[in-house]
Formats: C-alpha cells, sequence, structure tokens
C-alpha cells in the first residue's frame, strides 16, 4: 500500500503539531521523591488532614459551588458523604489545589488546545481532506492515474 503526497504531508504535519504540543503544554507528572517521614509530620498531616476537609466542605457549601454540583445531578448531602469517604492526602490534595489555583488559570491551556485544533482543521482544508472553512482554498491535487 503506497501513501500518497497529501497523506505523507499530512502526517508529517501532524507529527510536527504533536511534537509541538507536547513541548509547549505543561507536563502532567511531577517528581517523585522518597524520604523517611518522622512521628510528628504525620501527626501534624492528620490535624491539618481535618482542616483541608473543612476548607472543601466550606467550597461545596457556597452557592454556585451547589448550582455546578446541581448540574451535575449531585446534592449537597451526597457532596459531603463523598468527602468524608475520601482519605487524608486525596482532601488534602483537593484543598492544596483550591489554595493554589486562582479563578481562570487553566484558561491559557485551553486557548492553546482550540487554537492547534483550529489549526489542524485548516491544515486539513488546505490539503483538501476536509472542507470546514470555506474560505480556505484547497491546493492543487496532483493528478492521479
Amino acid at each position: 500500500m503506497s501513501s500518497t503526497r497529501p497523506q505523507i504531508a499530512l502526517r508529517n504535519t501532524l507529527c510536527l503539531l504533536l511534537a509541538t504540543a507536547f513541548v509547549l503544554l505543561p507536563p502532567s507528572a511531577s517528581i517523585v521523591r522518597a524520604e523517611l517521614i518522622s512521628t510528628e509530620a504525620v501527626l501534624q498531616g492528620a490535624a491539618t488532614a481535618g482542616d483541608a476537609r473543612a476548607r472543601v466542605r466550606a467550597l461545596i457549601a457556597r452557592e454556585d459551588a451547589a448550582l455546578e454540583l446541581g448540574r451535575y445531578g449531585l446534592t449537597p448531602d451526597q457532596a459531603r458523604a463523598r468527602i468524608d469517604a475520601l482519605s487524608d492526602a486525596e482532601v488534602r490534595r483537593i484543598a492544596g489545589r483550591i489554595d493554589q489555583l486562582p479563578a481562570g488559570a487553566a484558561l491559557g491551556e485551553v486557548i492553546l488546545i482550540i487554537a492547534l485544533v483550529v489549526l489542524l482543521v485548516a491544515l486539513t482544508d488546505y490539503l483538501g481532506i476536509t472542507n470546514v472553512f470555506p474560505w480556505i482554498e484547497p491546493r492543487d491535487q496532483p493528478s492521479q492515474l
């Protein structure tokens, strides 16, 4: 099975776009360390888990959060029960994200992904594979025998 020039060009372009996306998007995995933990650190972690659980409960008690939970079919009582079922580490991780992320922090990544999708669709229009944007003229196709 032989590939035509547009297919090869499309494959090369897609590889370039994916490589660029991997370089530009932040890595999702974090660096892992292993070390001994003291008893005091464990006890302090248990105390902060209760504070973290209270912060997460306070978040879902807000009216806007309750409305958003309702959109997903979850009542505040069900959300509280699920928070109570979480481990201390999970609650601390959620509370840490609440403290660290300002509102709309992921907007830049969403815009980048949308821009890459639009660019990919425009490229496929230019190659003549799709016809999504009517103002993009496909390039001349080589004659096939």
